[in-house]
């Protein structure tokens, strides 16, 4: 349990981390369809409490340009398991 904490507040750092380098103000604020990215996905994103949240990631190649909160959220029972592989729950990009 403390190694997907550890795993889901990284995971947070670099989408938050790359939110702010994303110009956010002034003529330079971009909107979703403006900006220059290949695909994008959503992701849900659950706290240790099992309260997820989705958001929607930009990416161009391997590099996250935007992500966004999708407003979409869920509180699962204390007894569920997220049924994702390591590898689909880690990818961003």
């Amino acid at each position: 349990m403390k190694i997907r904490n550890i795993l889901i507040f990284s995971l947070m750092g670099i989408v938050l981390t790359a939110f702010l380098l994303v110009p956010t103000t002034g003529k330079n604020t971009l909107k979703i369809d403006e900006i220059p990215y290949t695909w994008s996905h959503t992701k849900a994103v659950c706290d240790s409490d099992n309260y997820c949240e989705d958001i929607e990631i930009f990416c161009k190649e391997k590099e996250i340009v935007k992500w966004r909160f999708t407003g979409y959220a869920i509180k699962f029972p204390e007894t569920w398991q997220d049924q994702r592989d390591e590898k689909t729950k880690n990818k961003i990009c």
